[in-house]
């Protein structure tokens, strides 16, 4: 068999193939490595968080065992707490302060949590609230208070409570 020398044309032409084979290999060799690449960071990042969070609950399982020798209670998680939150919100309304299931104090407020904090000074075990506008306050209030008499809201039926019977009365007429 005899070698035949290709044409300059076929030599570009095998040229230009090899050159665009490589380059594709090239790259796609490029390309694999740099999925592998980003692979190996996203590992990194979930064993880096898997950690942290292996971090985390020993260290809630430490203090929570602490927890359960001195109050016989065990900690919650972060995430258990947040999950159970109420969403905090300012109400205006009137409230009730309860003492063995009786109302001993009927008051108001615009801000009903800030004002119930000033009560210290009252005996009372539990509290309930009813939330209204705040142009409507002394009324409900007047009402409540000259209704259930409550024992710490004083005995002076006309002084005790915003309005007295008789205003009340008047504004009901011309409403």
């Amino acid at each position: 068999m005899s070698y035949v020398k290709p044409s300059p044309e076929e030599q570009a032409k095998r040229t230009t193939k090899s050159v665009a084979t490589r380059r594709a290999n090239i790259d796609a060799r490029n390309a694999a490595l740099k999925d592998a690449y980003e692979r190996r960071c996203l590992l990194k990042d979930q064993i880096q968080a898997l950690e942290s969070r292996l971090y985390a609950l020993q260290q809630l399982d430490a203090m929570s065992e602490l927890a359960n020798k001195v109050t016989s209670k065990t900690l919650l998680s972060a995430e258990t707490i947040v999950e159970a939150a109420k969403p905090w919100q300012r109400f205006t309304g009137v409230y009730f302060l309860i003492a063995n299931k009786t109302i001993v104090y009927v008051g108001q407020s615009v801000n009903v949590y800030a004002r119930l904090g000033s009560h210290g000074n009252k005996n009372f075990d539990s509290f309930t609230v009813i939330t209204c506008p705040e142009e409507h306050l002394d009324i409900l209030e007047s009402l409540y208070i000259h209704m259930l008499n409550p024992v710490l809201n004083g005995h002076d039926k006309n002084n005790c409570a915003p309005l007295n019977l008789t205003k009340i009365l008047r504004l009901a007429a011309g409403a």
